[in-house]
């Protein structure tokens, strides 16, 4: 596996993290909606950013979503 796929990888494995705290956190007796949020956001980040990589492009250092998926709409 190429250096790139194997980062990419691990960004996804990333991502899958904050979508199961987001679940978690959905599934809770008191649902802290702030935290689903930002869990989501920054799956989205980080699945941008694995197949930024796993097609070659580099990204911006950003938490912005429209920012890092600038490279994709060209």
């Amino acid at each position: 596996m190429s250096e790139h796929l194997e980062i990419a990888r691990q960004w996804l494995a990333k991502a899958g993290s904050d979508l199961l705290n987001a679940d978690n956190n959905l599934n809770s007796d008191e649902v802290p909606y702030d935290t689903v949020c930002f869990h989501c956001q920054q799956a989205g980040e980080k699945l941008l950013k694995a197949y930024l990589i796993g097609i070659g492009q580099e990204f911006p250092y950003s938490h912005d979503l429209f920012r890092i998926s600038t490279p994709i709409m060209r």
